[in-house]
This record gives C-alpha cells, sequence and structure tokens, in this order.
C-alpha cells in the first residue's frame, strides 16, 4: 500500500470529520512534540490493527501525513528568514482564507518578539501553497 492508499483508507476507517482533525492536530501539534497525542494514538493503533500492518513509528505517521490538503502534493524542505516581533493576529475571516487556499506557502517563519540569533528556520512548504498566495 501507498502512502495515498494509507491515507484514503485511514479516512474511511475514522471518517471525514475524525479525519481532518488528525490531519491538523498533526500538523499543528504532534510534529513539535514528536509523538501523536492519545486520541490520535487510539485512532491509529485501531487502523493499523485493522489492516494488519505496523504502522507505529512516528517517522513513518510523518511521511504519510507530510502532504497538503489543498493541493495534495507532498511538502518539501526549505530554509527560511525568521521575523522577529510582535504581529497583528490574522482576522478568523483571513484564517479561513489561508487555510483553505495556501496553508503551506510557509515563505517566512516567525519567532518571538524579542531578537534571537537565528536568522534562518527549516520549514515544510507545498509548491502550489506558494503560487496561490502570489496570486492573492
Amino acid at each position: 500500500m501507498n502512502k495515498i492508499e494509507i491515507r484514503n483508507k485511514f479516512k474511511e476507517f475514522i471518517g471525514e470529520q475524525d479525519y481532518t482533525k488528525f490531519y491538523e492536530a498533526f500538523h499543528y501539534s504532534c510534529r513539535s512534540k514528536n509523538r501523536l497525542l492519545y486520541w490520535m494514538e487510539k485512532k491509529w493503533n485501531g487502523f493499523s490493527s485493522s489492516i494488519t500492518c505496523d504502522l507505529s513509528s512516528f517517522e513513518l505517521i510523518s511521511s504519510i501525513f507530510m502532504y497538503c490538503n489543498v493541493h495534495g502534493c507532498e511538502l518539501k524542505k526549505d530554509r527560511v528568514k525568521i521575523i522577529y516581533g510582535t504581529f497583528k493576529t490574522p482576522t478568523e475571516k483571513e484564517r479561513e482564507k489561508i487555510k483553505s487556499t495556501y496553508p503551506f506557502s510557509n515563505e517566512l517563519a516567525y519567532g518571538p518578539c524579542w531578537v534571537e540569533e537565528a536568522k534562518e528556520r527549516e520549514v515544510d512548504y507545498c509548491e502550489s501553497c506558494r503560487k496561490a498566495k502570489k496570486k492573492v
């Protein structure tokens, strides 16, 4: 089974709504912790058991979910400039537009309000997201 087939079977197994919740939690919580959250582990382990396949390593899970849900392509790595300071938080409407149009443009990285030594950070990005952002 390839990554796309695994994702599709997992989506069938837990349903569209839970799949979206899982995907978002993976990208916005789990990757920084290098592990799944408890509720995600339960769903993933249930799925793995149902297909009698050992998909338990976080590295393997990461490789399966490192794709852009908007454009369907695999994410790539890039080093981008870190911007330090306090910035205006996007409105709910702006966040929804980003989430639905170019969630992985990641052309910059935001640091804390104080300046640190690091000038660049590695990010995951989607080429199609970057193109879509330029059209806006």
